[in-house]
């Protein structure tokens, strides 16, 4: 079985290292990809955390919001991809070595906000990423990351929404688009959390009160028929304290 996680660890996370490491700890992901990394050293000491030998790398973006990822397998080559416009911070992308075939993974973290303008511009953002991520490739291949972007059957509790963003909503008449994750979908990609859960929410911010599903995990046809789980990561209890997104999981059978 293999576990892959995303988590928006929120402004660096330095201050917080120790709840993130317990949340971290308590799932045990084989694979992590973390967003708003600070600094190399933090994901070293996540690293560090989870597995002394674990293999990690540090995406360097167009921002001060960096991309990491850590991984119990082998990374064969990585790469920060990062042409601007319109990739806003970066696109990371590894070839990791699992025991019996070699899985692609991209870790994204697109431009946020729900105005019109600016999902027009994460599927901008989208269409870049899939020059790199193919879905018609025969080998597994996996996107995660935060997307700040509404799936298109999913809801967005307005009313619980910071003045600014609801300012946004209502000049569009209340509209949200779906450009991102629809592209997404429409090149062959398995929205892993809304496919086994076509019902439930799956909310991931803020951890309090969660009223958007932000953070996704797309599988290409391939990996898509090994999912067997997606989860909203909700405990260990410290996960409410140690960022302002929920991390998501999704496991998947290889063998």
């Amino acid at each position: 079985m293999l576990k892959c996680m995303t988590y928006n660890i929120l402004l660096g996370g330095y201050e917080r290292r120790h709840l993130i490491s317990t949340v971290l700890q308590a799932v045990q992901p084989d694979i992590l990809l973390l967003q708003e990394l600070h600094d190399p050293d933090t994901l070293t000491w996540f690293a560090a955390c989870l597995d002394h030998d674990a293999h990690y790398f540090y995406a360097p973006s167009n921002t001060g919001h960096h991309l990491g990822i850590i991984s119990r397998y082998p990374l064969v080559a990585c790469h920060s991809l990062r042409p601007f416009p319109p990739i806003r911070t970066a696109i990371l992308a590894a070839t990791i070595a699992l025991p019996t075939q070699q899985l692609q993974i991209f870790g994204v973290h697109l431009v946020p906000h729900p105005a019109l303008l600016l999902e027009l511009w994460r599927w901008w953002e989208v269409r870049v990423l899939l020059r790199y991520a193919r879905p018609e490739q025969p080998a597994p291949c996996l996107i995660a990351g935060d997307f700040n972007a509404i799936a298109p059957e999913d809801r967005l509790v307005i009313h619980a929404l910071p003045g600014l963003l609801k300012l946004m909503l209502l000049s569009q008449g209340g509209r949200v688009f779906h450009y991102a994750p629809a592209a997404l979908r429409a090149a062959g990609f398995t929205d892993c959390y809304r496919s086994l859960h076509p019902n439930t929410p799956g909310f991931t911010l803020p951890v309090h009160r969660p009223n958007a599903r932000l953070d996704y995990i797309f599988a290409n046809p391939t990996l898509a028929t090994t999912l067997t789980s997606c989860f909203v990561v909700t405990e260990p209890a410290t996960v409410r304290e140690a960022s302002d997104h929920l991390p998501l999981v999704a496991t998947f059978d290889l063998e």
